[in-house]
């Protein structure tokens, strides 16, 4: 049984480590604090109970530290830690909403890896070889493949034309998901170099991952009690 003050330490360091976006969203929308517009930085969870939240943060007109205390929703008093987790964890939701944003900050690349999926990195990469080594793609390669030799004079074309749906499916399917899910710039370079590759998949690959670890993302547990390191973590895959 994890004891009340180690809980509400497991709390602050989930949220300082893991959470540090919903921070800023609860500070926007329920305590009308503009952390951009005022370069406030530096935005900790300072102490938590079952009345209220208090954060710190910095300003750089301001040479101290600054302490905003946040009560809870509709001043709801919670009786115990699972009702604060489960509340604090519906504020996230609806402070990131009022940004039509999700409470999820996603810092992970998942590749390519189901059949249709590398059957279509597998089209575009021969595609693009062909357009220099022609005769080893369709001679060597692909030589035993009936009709494939009739595509030869078109290569380019085909080329070109995936390259196209593939930037448009990139730009309309993919990129409100990025945007969504707040991926972070470096992760979202290696989902567009996906998606010229495989097009639509990449946007589809990705929901299915948020589906998949949408029930979890939000984990109090004191990982140092389970054998089971939770994936779900803003340092790591998250």
């Amino acid at each position: 049984m994890v004891s009340r003050k180690s809980k509400k330490a497991i709390i602050i360091s989930k949220f300082n480590r893991r959470y540090k976006h919903c921070m800023e969203d609860i500070l926007n929308y329920y305590a009308d604090v503009a952390t951009q517009e005022n370069d406030i930085v530096k935005i900790q969870l300072k102490d938590i109970d079952f009345e209220q939240m208090t954060f710190s943060f910095r300003h750089e007109m301001v040479e101290f530290e600054i302490l905003k205390p946040v009560r809870y929703e509709n001043d709801k008093v919670c009786k115990n830690w699972g009702e604060v987790e489960s509340t604090v964890v519906n504020m996230c939701r609806k402070a990131a909403a009022s940004k039509h944003l999700s409470s999820i900050c996603l810092k992970k690349i998942v590749y390519p890896d189901g059949p249709l999926d590398l059957l279509l990195v597998l089209g575009v990469c021969l595609l693009f070889l062909a357009r220099y080594q022609p005769d080893f793609v369709y001679d060597t390669l692909l030589s035993k493949i009936p009709y494939v030799e009739k595509l030869r004079p078109w290569n380019t074309e085909m080329l070109i034309a995936t390259a196209i749906i593939h930037i448009i499916e990139m730009w309309v399917c993919l990129r409100p998901k990025l945007t969504y899910y707040r991926v972070p710039i470096d992760y979202q370079l290696e989902w567009y170099c996906c998606a010229m590759l495989d097009g639509y998949m990449s946007a589809n690959r990705l929901e299915r991952y948020v589906k998949h670890i949408k029930g979890r993302y939000f984990n109090f547990e004191d990982e140092t009690l389970s054998i089971e390191a939770p994936v779900v973590d803003s340092d790591s895959e998250l």
